[in-house]
Order: C-alpha cells, then sequence, then structure tokens
C-alpha cells in the first residue's frame, strides 16, 4: 500500500504543476479520485452501505440449530413415553432405529445422550459468537476507542417498525426549522457586555500548514465520513495536498461566502433510544459531517479554546468542555462530597435537576453569534460560523429490519451542527453567561469557605442553596435565562430534594406554571419548586 500511496502523491504533484491552484471543491474531487484508485489498485472492494437488515447466518450454523431444534422434538417424545402417552409409532420406531433401543428401556440413557449432543452443538455455536464479538471489539477499539467504550454493554435495539418517514421529518423539522432569537433587550445581557468589554480581543493569523496536517494527524483514520465521502485516512496519507488544503481553508475563512454548499451538509442517523421504536421522537440523532469541514472546525476550536482558557472566560464548574479533567466524574465527586458533607454535618441543603429539551437542537443561532462577540472571539471566526450558519442543512437516515428510510433536506435554522470537536465549546459558550449570573447571587451551598450554587456538565445543571428560598432565587435565574435565550426545560427529568439537618425530608418534581402571561418579549414561564406532584 505504501508503494501505491507514494506514486499518487507523486501524479497529484504532476497535477499541480499544470494548475495554479485548487478550491475546496476540487481539492475533494482530486482526493476521492486517488483514494479510489488507489483502492481498486490493492484489489480493495469499497463497503456497501450497511443497513440494520440481519445478515444471513453461515450455513453451517443453520444446519446446527436445525439439528438441536430436531433433538429438543425427540426429547420431548421420549418425555411423553416415559409418561406413558400416546405418541405415533412411526415417530417411536425412528428414535428407536437412531438410537439401537427398545421401547421403554434404556429410556433415561439415550435421554442423557440427546442433552449432551444439543450442549455440545450449542457450545460450538456459543464458542463462534463469542469469537466474532472478540474480533469486532477488537477491531473497533483499534480504529475507535471512544465507541468501543460507548457501545460496551450496550443492549442493541432493533427497529422492527419504524415511523413513517412523513412524521420523522415533521417532528425534526419542527425543531431544526425553527428559525428563533434570543431576547436582545434583556438587562442581563446588556450586563454580561460590561463584564467583557475590556476584554482584548483574539488574535488572529493565516492558518499554517503545519497547522493544518497537525489538525489531521490527531484525527481517527476511519471515522464515517460525511457526504465527502473521504476518510481522514486519505488525508492522513496524501500528503501532497497539505498545502493546498492549507491554502484554501484560508481562503474560505477570508471569503466565507466562498464556502461550497457540500461543506455544511450532514447526514444524519438516526438510532433507537427505546423499544417503541415507531414514534419519531424515540431516536438520537448521529449526524456525519464532511472530513474537509470537520478538519477546519477543529482548527478553530483548538484556537479559540486556548483564547478562552488563556483569559478565564470559561466557568470553572462546566466540566463538559473542560479538557484535563474527568469532566462528569469530577462533578459526581462534587456532588458526593457536598452530600456526605450535609449528612455528617447535619446541615440543610435544598438541591435540585434542571435539563433542557433537545438542548443541542434549540440553541438559536442570534444567541451563539451574540456569545462569540460578548466573549471576544476574533471576527475571521465569528464572520465564517455565521455564514456556515445559513448553510447548514441535512438529511435523516433511519436503517430498519426491512431497509431503510430517507427524509428530504432539513435546514439547521436552529440548534447547533453537531457532529465536529467545535459544537460542543459552541454549546458551553452559550451557557457561560448563566454560570455569570449564579455566581453573582453569592448564595450556595458553603463547604470549606467556598460557597457552591451550581455544577454543570453540558446541559445537565444541578443548583445547590441553603434552604428552599435560595433555591428559588437560584431556579428563578434559570427560568430568566432560558426565556430570554428561548430554551425550554425537559420537565420529567427536572427534580428537587431537600435536607433538614442532613436528613432527606422532601422531593418534588419541577414543574412549570399551567398559567403563562405575556410580556412584549413573549411568554413567560414560571419555575414552582414548591409543589409537589
Amino acid at each position: 500500500m505504501k508503494r501505491v500511496i507514494q506514486g499518487a502523491n507523486k501524479a497529484i504533484e504532476l497535477i499541480k504543476l499544470s494548475n495554479a491552484g485548487f478550491s475546496l471543491t476540487e481539492l475533494n474531487q482530486l482526493i476521492y479520485a486517488a483514494a479510489f484508485i488507489i483502492t481498486e489498485e490493492l484489489g480493495i472492494k469499497p463497503r456497501k452501505t450497511t443497513t440494520n437488515r440481519k445478515r444471513k447466518p453461515p450455513a453451517w450454523k443453520m444446519k446446527i440449530e436445525k439439528d438441536i431444534e430436531m433433538k429438543r422434538k425427540e426429547l420431548s417424545i421420549l418425555t411423553e413415553l416415559e409418561k406413558g402417552s400416546r405418541v405415533k409409532e412411526r415417530k417411536v420406531r425412528n428414535i428407536e432405529q437412531k438410537y439401537n433401543t427398545r421401547r421403554n428401556q434404556n429410556l433415561p440413557e439415550v435421554k442423557e445422550i440427546i442433552k449432551q449432543q444439543m450442549q455440545a452443538k450449542a457450545q460450538r455455536i456459543h464458542r463462534f459468537e463469542k469469537q466474532t464479538k472478540f474480533y469486532r471489539q477488537n477491531k473497533t477499539f483499534k480504529e475507535d476507542t471512544k465507541r468501543f467504550y460507548h457501545e460496551l454493554g450496550k443492549k442493541s435495539i432493533e427497529v422492527k417498525e419504524p415511523p413513517e418517514i412523513r412524521e420523522v421529518e415533521e417532528f425534526w423539522s419542527k425543531i431544526w426549522e425553527d428559525n428563533k432569537s434570543h431576547n436582545s433587550e434583556a438587562q442581563w445581557i446588556k450586563d454580561q457586555e460590561k463584564v467583557t468589554e475590556n476584554q482584548e480581543q483574539q488574535r488572529w493569523h493565516d492558518i499554517s500548514k503545519e497547522e493544518a496536517i497537525l489538525a489531521i494527524m490527531k484525527s481517527s483514520n476511519w471515522k464515517a465520513p460525511g457526504n465527502d465521502g473521504i476518510a481522514n485516512f486519505w488525508l492522513k496519507n496524501l500528503s501532497s495536498v497539505h498545502e493546498d488544503l492549507t491554502t484554501a481553508y484560508n481562503d474560505i475563512l477570508k471569503n466565507p461566502e466562498k464556502q461550497p454548499d457540500w461543506l455544511t451538509e450532514g447526514l444524519t442517523y438516526l438510532l433507537p433510544k427505546t423499544e417503541e421504536t415507531k414514534n419519531p421522537k424515540n431516536y438520537r440523532p448521529i449526524t456525519c459531517l464532511p472530513t474537509m469541514y470537520k478538519i477546519l472546525t477543529s482548527i478553530l476550536t483548538e484556537r479559540t479554546y486556548a483564547f478562552l482558557e488563556e483569559n478565564e472566560l470559561l466557568p470553572t464548574e462546566q466540566k463538559g468542555c473542560k479538557r484535563g479533567s474527568y469532566g462528569c466524574k469530577d462533578q459526581l465527586m462534587i456532588n458526593k462530597m457536598i452530600l456526605e458533607n450535609c449528612a455528617r454535618s447535619k446541615r440543610n441543603l435544598s438541591s435540585a435537576w434542571i435539563d433542557y429539551k433537545k438542548a443541542f437542537d434549540s440553541v438559536p443561532h442570534s444567541w451563539i453569534i451574540k456569545c462569540l462577540e460578548m466573549f471576544k472571539i476574533n471576527p475571521t471566526v465569528v464572520n465564517f460560523i455565521s455564514a456556515s450558519m445559513k448553510k447548514w442543512k441535512t438529511t435523516l437516515h433511519l436503517n430498519h429490519n426491512n431497509g431503510s428510510l430517507k427524509s428530504r433536506r432539513i435546514n439547521i435554522d436552529s440548534g447547533i451542527f453537531q457532529g465536529d470537536s467545535l459544537s460542543p465549546l459552541l454549546f458551553c459558550l452559550a451557557l457561560a453567561p448563566l454560570s455569570t449570573l449564579l455566581n453573582n447571587t453569592k448564595q450556595g451551598y458553603e463547604i470549606n469557605k467556598r460557597k457552591i450554587n451550581y455544577l454543570f456538565y453540558m446541559d445537565d445543571l444541578k443548583a445547590y442553596a441553603m434552604n428552599d428560598n435560595q433555591l428559588k432565587n437560584l431556579l428563578d435565574i434559570v427560568n430568566t435565562f432560558s426565556d430570554d435565550i428561548k430554551m425550554e426545560f425537559g420537565l420529567d427529568k427536572c427534580a428537587k430534594a431537600t435536607f433538614i439537618k442532613g436528613k432527606l425530608t422532601k422531593t418534588s418534581n419541577i414543574v412549570l406554571n399551567q398559567t403563562t402571561y405575556y410580556t412584549r418579549t413573549g411568554p413567560r414561564r414560571n419555575i414552582q419548586i414548591f409543589r409537589n406532584t
């Protein structure tokens, strides 16, 4: 393979001699053509598009399963003979001839022989399935470690009854094509702008070839590509295009309106979350983005994260995108420490769990851009993201036992374009002002002379206070913030707990008041924390 790839690189260098430069689309076509020729030269057949349709088991396995089923029937006949029940004469004679026995003689011995034969055959199938699973897990671990740990012990759900494609399109288009805007007149937004008004703006320089190569080399070889059809492996090994790719990236960053339509189009696969597969809401969307888009946004992510960290603009309480931390484990340990301190010291504690409904899919684009500007991200990055947002779109794919469904192209007018390293950082930035609002209250549960009033892991928020009144103040802030950025709560996952002198005394759901009243910014929802449901 190395020899063939070297030959492809030399051929690309010759093509470059007769061209002044390549656009991103031309580079994509060139890389795809090179990858296609290399695989043909090596005799590697491209993988066919897979569905959830069950594979036919090997012939030998089917034969063994048939033998086991036959022996179960024979065992049932012998059991009936032992009981003295009437059995067809032909079936009895067949068993007598097969096992060289006589009626009502040595029946227990024959039954034991059949059981042992069934067990031996079943063990052979078990060994085959165990070896197959072992091979697949090893391969997954080598190619994608994160996926291996994610799938470990996970139950696979078969989609026997898929929803209608019309219902799927209607459900997701209502979420993604809802072009909403945040409340730009909110006073707390103006206060947040004052907090960062003296912050120096992020500096910018052109992407270097070394920077592009580093981003390419850090990517996984065979992660599923988007509609560009190019795996990271080819970008890594076709080194002759690295310099041209860097030039093309810099060009669309300076002129974001030049970015091609295919660059911002995803392929979204719907994976079932529950056994109720006919309901389109019971699916989790996993989006595969074009590889070239993911490489570019990974460069932007590195620069943006470094700037935010250097200037301490990311909340320490948000562990969703915090590097060098254990993420959710860190938050669980802090939560455990608070609860143990409450019990040991016999103190009062009020806590609440807040979860946003379709959080990633419902953040207004206007709010994302506003946050980037407030946190002084360079206009080159802001303009590129703003121009990309106008072109974000995806196609839904749902694989089921009898085939697959494909939707129309759906525009992403609301929410974050998921599938790259930039999306979680954008989401954390969108919720960062809430951290400032909560910290400014100076309320919370005090431990080791420090007050803790909330913990964040992406969209999962847990609030802490010394009593219910304090907690109500914190939840009012969360409610106001959420209203103004047009995000809704997932009420089925929100709850509250009250501890008096270290003992749990009350738990309740956090429910929204059914009465809505209107202000000039639209309907407002109030959290009621004292109502038991």
